[in-house]
């Protein structure tokens, strides 16, 4: 049995994560930091672990806006791309290759624009995310300035899928649709963990694994705490907007 799977409840504490966090000068610095002391601490069950956060475009700096525009006009959805439209960006990132520990270096997932729920319904896990972390796709609403969030409520939840190779959605697409990666890595179990700063903004973060090992979403849930002490440690920094390092 690994550590990962036997870990009985949260492996860090609020004042641990806290002090790790306490001295950095973005999310983007802590998101790096907070992922790489649990790779590190489970690496041997780990092949990749990786942080997203919702960004506004207009928010963003130029390399992931010019990331998120070439994306949508290669997808044809240039047209629908607002400058209040959410992007989940990728800001912190842990893996076995070398290339996995730069978010800079991501070919495909530096910015994912959330348009539409057409569109989020293209992409299988992104969809299943959202859903599963109590994101309905019905909080993609039009509104006279673009997109919006429909933030009523705590959102809070895990998102799972139990095995990697065989899991498929209701189109029975697969749900971790990088099959070539899943193979060659052996991906067996993945999970997310997320939820909502409680700001009155429209930011939400979201910790994603990619494991060695299958499990149950008991085990999973037992990391959900996680996501609170990232948010309480860095909530500051949303509210100062201080989201990317210089």
């Amino acid at each position: 049995m690994s550590k990962f799977s036997t870990t009985k409840s949260s492996p860090f504490t609020g004042s641990q994560i806290e002090s790790y966090l306490k001295n950095c000068r973005s999310l983007e610095e802590a998101a790096q930091k907070y992922i790489d002391t649990i790779y590190e601490e489970f690496e041997e069950s780990l092949v990749l672990v990786r942080m997203f956060l919702s960004v506004s475009y207009s928010e963003l700096p130029r390399f992931n806006q010019k990331f998120v525009t070439n994306l949508a006009a290669e997808k044809g959805i240039a047209l629908e791309l607002k400058n209040n439209t959410p992007v989940l960006c990728l800001i912190g990132t842990r893996g076995e290759e070398p290339e996995w520990n730069e978010w800079r270096k991501s070919k495909g997932h530096i910015g994912i624009p959330l348009v539409s729920t057409e569109f989020i319904e293209t992409i299988p896990m992104v969809s299943r995310l959202l859903s599963d972390l109590g994101l309905s796709l019905n909080w993609l609403k039009n509104s006279d300035s673009g997109l919006d969030i429909d933030v009523r409520g705590n959102i809070a939840g895990i998102f799972f899928v139990e095995d990697a190779k065989k899991s498929a959605d209701s189109k029975k697409r697969k749900i971790i649709p990088m099959q070539g990666f899943v193979k060659t890595y052996n991906v067996c179990s993945v999970f997310g963990i997320g939820g909502r700063y409680m700001l009155g903004s429209n930011n939400f973060v979201t910790v994603i694994f990619f494991t060695k090992e299958k499990f149950s979403k008991a085990t999973a849930q037992r990391f959900v705490s996680l996501i609170n002490l990232f948010k309480t440690s860095t909530i500051r920094l949303v509210g100062q907007k201080r989201i990317f390092s210089d």
